[in-house]
């Protein structure tokens, strides 16, 4: 039976435990380079510029309004019109004002505040610019603005005809017309009525006989109230009669 003798064997070294640099430099050879996830282009609003080595970014810069010609920024509202499904920027326009939105959205309110207060100086600007336009230009925005007018002042004296004939028949009652403290009381009130029931007659009668007046009429107001009476109420009421209170105006 053999002995075993010491130092017969060749001495093992064990291995020694690892320690903590061995296992971190182990670890990182086994791990994949971790790195975070790439934002995107749009998000950070820039551009990436490749190169041989690396990936610069680099922001877009912004075009100013101010620097844009009027034709290229109203090419790019045309295009978002119609994108939206509008045939033209007048069909925009007539959708806005002629439109029913949300009681209470933001546009309903936006529609309201125009229609009261931009909308006017809109309709001015669009005429005045017509002086610089040419006779064929402007003739149809001319026509159509005269076909409003005559159809509003119509629709107004059609509504006003009863409560004006109310304050007429005081007048009409009168046969001769000498009592002029009661003629004059009586076309005060005539004139209040005119000014409440036909405001829109009114002013152009008013508009109209400005530059008429002539030195020896001291007040225009009784001009525009002959000229009412006399669009309003001409073959409605004898023509003596009419006569007569417009020569009481004058």
């Amino acid at each position: 039976m053999e002995v075993w003798k010491t130092g017969t064997m060749s001495k093992i070294e064990s291995p020694s435990p690892p320690s903590l640099n061995d296992n971190n430099h182990n670890n990182s050879n086994n791990m994949l380079p971790f790195s975070a996830p790439a934002t995107p282009n749009a998000v950070l609003d820039c551009h990436e510029i490749s190169g041989s080595s690396s990936s610069i970014m680099s922001p877009i810069p912004q075009l100013a309004t101010e620097n844009i010609s009027l034709d290229g920024r109203m090419e790019g509202i045309m295009e978002k019109v119609r994108a939206a499904g509008f045939d033209s920027f007048d069909a925009l326009v007539s959708a806005y004002y002629c439109g029913n939105f949300g009681e209470a959205s933001f546009l309903a309110n936006e529609q309201r505040l125009s229609r009261n207060r931009r909308l006017p100086k809109v309709i001015d600007d669009v005429f005045q610019a017509t002086k610089q336009w040419s006779a064929w230009e402007r003739r149809g925005f001319q026509e159509e603005i005269l076909k409003t007018a005559e159809s509003m002042l119509k629709s107004e004296a059609a509504s006003a005809h009863n409560a004006l004939m109310a304050k007429i028949t005081p007048l009409l009652d009168l046969h001769e017309i000498i009592n002029q403290a009661s003629t004059a009381e009586a076309l005060v009130d005539l004139k209040r009525s005119i000014q409440d029931q036909l405001p829109n007659s009114w002013a152009l009668g008013m508009a109209l006989s400005f530059d008429s007046r002539n030195s020896w009429q001291r007040d225009r107001s009784n001009t525009a109230l002959a000229t009412t009476l006399l669009t309003n109420f001409s073959g409605r009421i004898p023509n003596d009669q009419l006569l007569q209170i417009i020569g009481a105006c004058l």
